[in-house]
């Protein structure tokens, strides 16, 4: 699945909007919750030139107990985060929803969508891969200038191979991201925030999403190597319409580089995803 729910993208959302909550966090514990509806749109898979837009639901529920954060998404998956004010760390362990590519479909929150034409014409006798959940962890530390972190990424991926004599395998897939976030309260009803990161990956990462084993009449044979992945930069606004309601957007753009950019299966690698959401928060 090429979608916004899966990987860093909204991770790395969470972790601008943690930010805030970790600068006017108290020792109280207390709930909270966002319901909401918008429009996401960005490409079926990394480094595809097909592109989709769809509505999506949103609901969020955190538990604030004094330097503990937990919560639940539909998009950002299940997360613990620990937030020491006094050192300025924060630290988040992530599960949330893994991602698939085959050349029939693709899938939006679990929901499997037919690919077009053109896409599946072109991903015709590649191999069907598909990680069930991803597990993440990320250190943070937050300074005058903003906050700077690292997060590694578990990316358990199963290869399926509609050829006789092939086996199937999973390969252990591990990214690495370092990254510069910051936020602005622009105004008592406007707040934006901004991330910058350099994303790596291990060799399986790589053989797994980028490289070609069997040559296609759309691909040629491709041999990718662990190193970078991508740059990513991102930009979040928030704007209260009341102190309950809100509309956010999303914009992250991720420039595919190295072997993930040389890749055969990469049409496009400046890769764009953005978003639209009206929220109620109670």
């Amino acid at each position: 699945m090429g979608n916004i729910c899966n990987s860093m993208k909204m991770i790395l959302f969470t972790a601008l909007i943690t930010l805030g909550l970790m600068v006017t966090a108290s020792a109280e514990s207390n709930w909270n919750f966002t319901l909401g509806a918008g429009v996401y749109g960005e490409g079926v898979y990394k480094g595809s030139d097909d592109y989709y837009v769809t509505p999506l639901p949103a609901f969020k529920a955190t538990y604030l107990s004094g330097q503990f954060l937990y919560s639940f998404s539909i998009l950002e998956g299940i997360s613990a985060t620990y937030m020491n004010q006094k050192y300025g760390l924060m630290s988040t362990i992530n599960v949330n929803f893994g991602y698939k590519r085959d050349s029939e479909e693709f899938s939006v929150v679990g929901v499997p969508v037919k690919h077009s034409d053109k896409t599946s014409r072109f991903l015709e006798g590649t191999p069907n891969l598909e990680t069930p959940a991803t597990i993440s962890f990320s250190l943070d530390y937050l300074t005058q200038a903003g906050m700077i972190g690292i997060n590694i990424a578990y990316h358990p991926t199963k290869m399926e191979y509609d050829r006789n004599g092939y086996e199937d395998n999973t390969r252990h897939g591990v990214v690495y991201s370092i990254r510069y976030m910051n936020q602005y309260q622009i105004s008592k009803r406007l707040s934006v925030a901004g991330l910058a990161g350099l994303e790596f990956m291990n060799k399986d990462y790589a053989r797994a999403w980028y490289s070609v084993d069997y040559e296609t009449e759309s691909l040629s044979l491709f041999k990718a190597d662990a190193g970078l992945q991508d740059f990513q930069a991102a930009v979040q606004f928030n704007y209260l319409l009341t102190k309950q309601i809100g509309i956010t957007i999303d914009w992250l753009n991720t420039f595919l580089l190295a072997d993930a950019k040389d890749s055969p299966y990469t049409l496009e690698s400046h890769q764009q995803t953005a978003g639209l959401q009206l929220f109620y928060n109670f």
